[in-house]
Protein backbone atom coordinates (compact mmCIF):
# COMPACT_ATOMS: atom_id res chain seq x y z
CA UNK A 1 0.00 0.00 0.00
CA UNK A 2 1.05 3.26 -0.79
CA UNK A 3 0.39 6.50 1.66
CA UNK A 4 0.71 10.06 -0.18
CA UNK A 5 0.66 13.46 2.01
CA UNK A 6 -0.37 16.55 0.19
CA UNK A 7 -0.40 19.60 2.25
CA UNK A 8 -0.75 23.24 0.25
CA UNK A 9 -0.12 21.22 -3.03
CA UNK A 10 2.93 19.68 -1.97
CA UNK A 11 3.49 15.79 -1.47
CA UNK A 12 5.31 13.33 -0.09
CA UNK A 13 5.25 9.76 -0.24
CA UNK A 14 5.89 6.64 1.67
CA UNK A 15 5.67 3.20 1.26
CA UNK A 16 5.45 2.34 5.26
CA UNK A 17 2.90 0.69 7.04
CA UNK A 18 -0.06 2.71 8.35
CA UNK A 19 0.88 1.76 11.92
CA UNK A 20 3.37 4.81 11.39
CA UNK A 21 0.34 6.84 10.47
CA UNK A 22 -1.87 6.01 13.13
CA UNK A 23 -2.09 8.82 15.52
CA UNK A 24 -1.65 11.53 12.10
CA UNK A 25 -4.68 13.49 11.63
CA UNK A 26 -5.38 14.71 8.67
CA UNK A 27 -8.56 16.79 7.00
CA UNK A 28 -9.32 14.57 4.21
CA UNK A 29 -8.31 10.74 3.55
CA UNK A 30 -8.79 9.83 -0.59
CA UNK A 31 -8.85 6.14 -0.84
CA UNK A 32 -7.56 5.57 -4.68
CA UNK A 33 -4.79 6.30 -6.97
CA UNK A 34 -6.26 7.10 -10.23
CA UNK A 35 -6.90 10.22 -12.29
CA UNK A 36 -9.87 11.05 -9.60
CA UNK A 37 -7.97 10.26 -6.63
CA UNK A 38 -5.36 12.22 -7.58
CA UNK A 39 -6.99 15.39 -8.82
CA UNK A 40 -8.85 15.27 -5.73
CA UNK A 41 -5.98 14.94 -2.69
CA UNK A 42 -4.07 17.90 -5.17
CA UNK A 43 -7.30 20.02 -4.83
CA UNK A 44 -8.19 20.22 -1.52
CA UNK A 45 -4.34 20.39 -0.47
CA UNK A 46 -4.11 23.49 -2.97
CA UNK A 47 -7.01 24.82 -1.04
CA UNK A 48 -5.30 24.61 2.58
CA UNK A 49 -5.94 20.88 3.66
CA UNK A 50 -4.01 18.16 4.70
CA UNK A 51 -4.97 15.49 2.65
CA UNK A 52 -4.06 11.71 2.61
CA UNK A 53 -3.82 9.16 -0.54
CA UNK A 54 -4.73 5.80 0.30
CA UNK A 55 -4.10 3.74 -3.04
CA UNK A 56 -1.81 0.22 -3.87
CA UNK A 57 1.41 0.30 -4.19
CA UNK A 58 1.41 0.91 -8.11
CA UNK A 59 5.32 1.03 -8.33
CA UNK A 60 6.09 -2.34 -7.31
CA UNK A 61 4.78 -4.13 -10.21
CA UNK A 62 5.32 -1.18 -12.84
CA UNK A 63 6.84 -3.18 -16.00
CA UNK A 64 8.47 -0.95 -18.58
CA UNK A 65 7.61 -1.63 -21.91
CA UNK A 66 8.68 -0.06 -25.17
CA UNK A 67 5.70 1.18 -26.22
CA UNK A 68 2.30 2.81 -25.05
CA UNK A 69 -0.48 1.08 -23.87
CA UNK A 70 -4.07 1.17 -25.36
CA UNK A 71 -5.86 3.37 -22.62
CA UNK A 72 -7.83 6.14 -23.70
CA UNK A 73 -9.15 8.85 -21.51
CA UNK A 74 -11.94 11.18 -23.35
CA UNK A 75 -11.59 14.44 -21.39
CA UNK A 76 -14.67 17.28 -21.30
CA UNK A 77 -13.86 20.85 -21.54
CA UNK A 78 -14.51 20.97 -18.20
CA UNK A 79 -12.26 18.53 -16.98
CA UNK A 80 -9.40 20.27 -19.03
CA UNK A 81 -10.10 23.43 -17.32
CA UNK A 82 -9.86 21.82 -13.88
CA UNK A 83 -6.44 20.38 -14.78
CA UNK A 84 -5.16 23.67 -16.05
CA UNK A 85 -6.55 25.06 -12.72
CA UNK A 86 -4.41 22.41 -10.68
CA UNK A 87 -1.68 23.00 -12.95
CA UNK A 88 -1.08 19.34 -14.04
CA UNK A 89 -2.40 20.07 -17.98
CA UNK A 90 0.41 21.35 -18.85
CA UNK A 91 3.07 18.41 -17.36
CA UNK A 92 1.04 16.71 -19.50
CA UNK A 93 2.90 15.16 -22.89
CA UNK A 94 1.28 17.61 -25.48
CA UNK A 95 2.34 14.75 -27.77
CA UNK A 96 0.05 12.21 -26.33
CA UNK A 97 -3.21 14.64 -26.52
CA UNK A 98 -5.78 15.24 -29.12
CA UNK A 99 -8.88 15.65 -29.94
CA UNK A 100 -11.55 12.57 -30.25
CA UNK A 101 -14.12 13.38 -32.90
CA UNK A 102 -15.80 10.58 -32.36
CA UNK A 103 -15.21 7.13 -31.04
CA UNK A 104 -16.85 3.42 -32.42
Amino acid sequence: MRLIRYHLGMRSQSTANSAQHANTQFDFAVVGGGIVGKASALAMAQLGYSVIQIAPDLLQTITLVPSFGQRIYALSPSTKHLLSELNIWDGLDQTRIQAVRDMR
